[in-house]
């Protein structure tokens, strides 16, 4: 079953939504006057993000709530399909923005003596680690831009996400493992020819453009500074599509009533 995605414009409602309930949520804190002349904006900037806080740890709460409820009270085992009773289940999970409790159910399979999770959590994008998606790609982005783990796990607690060097470290590997095994699997399929094209339309004509040059190398991990500097030759590749019109007796190679010459082919991609 594909995920529903939602268009710019429903999302664009849903903002317009909550940002009415901000009415309500300055008439809570400062009354209907609104604040005095003597509050200033980074009170505003605190109860603002309080408030949104709360507001997507509420709505993620209920939709996972209302979720785990449609999870079928028995379900097979993945290993011998048989049907074991279903659980509920919680765990603490960690969102852009929210720490939330989320609700699964759990199963115990008396046959084969083991636990397993009904396939919600490869719904919702989740794996064992208690961080949402979006949270993970943060993290390892993180990790991937900065030299260490500790500067990388500064630069995520700052965007308000609790998470220890350890962690970053665990899961910077972990996805680069990950990432390696599918770059080695794709080499596979294209020795293979098992790859499925990338475009669905096979262009008309294709250009491959090689050159080279000379690029102006320094040591890597040698400080601030130029070490070693080296010349060493680069080489470069383009690829193209062209397409063009077509003629049944031939392209015609004078000028058009305009003046202007008809191009026999041009650049559409590169």
């Amino acid at each position: 079953m594909s995920t529903p995605r939602f268009t710019t414009k429903e999302l664009d409602r849903l903002r317009e939504l909550a940002a009415e309930w901000g009415k309500i949520v300055s008439k809570r804190a400062f009354g209907d006057d609104g604040p005095g002349l003597d509050v200033d904006f980074r009170t505003m900037e605190q109860i603002a993000t309080a408030a949104a806080q709360g507001l997507t740890e509420g709505a993620l709460q209920q939709m996972l709530q209302q979720q785990a409820r449609k999870v079928p009270r028995q379900y097979p085992c993945p290993d011998c399909d048989t049907l074991c009773p279903t659980e509920p289940h919680t765990r603490a999970l960690t969102a852009q923005g929210a720490q939330v409790e989320q609700a699964e159910r759990i199963a115990h399979c008396p046959a084969c003596r083991r636990d397993f999770f009904p396939p919600l959590r490869a719904t919702l994008g989740l794996d064992e680690h208690a961080f949402s998606s979006s949270v993970i790609q943060c993290i390892v982005t993180a990790a991937a831009r900065f030299s260490s783990f500790r500067d990388a796990t500064d630069a995520v607690k700052m965007t308000g996400i609790d998470v220890s060097e350890s962690q970053v470290r665990r899961l910077a590997h972990e996805v680069g493992q990950e990432l390696i095994e599918a770059r080695d699997r794709k080499v596979i399929e294209h020795r293979r020819r098992q790859l499925v094209p990338r475009t669905e339309v096979i262009p008309e004509a294709v250009v491959v453009e090689i050159d080279g040059g000379r690029i102006r190398t320094r040591a890597a991990g040698a400080g601030p500074g130029v070490h070693e500097a080296q010349n060493k030759e680069d080489k470069v590749a383009c690829l193209a599509t062209l397409k063009g019109p077509t003629f049944v007796s031939g392209a015609p190679n004078h000028p058009n009533r305009s003046g202007a010459r008809v191009a026999c082919a041009a650049w559409c991609s590169r």
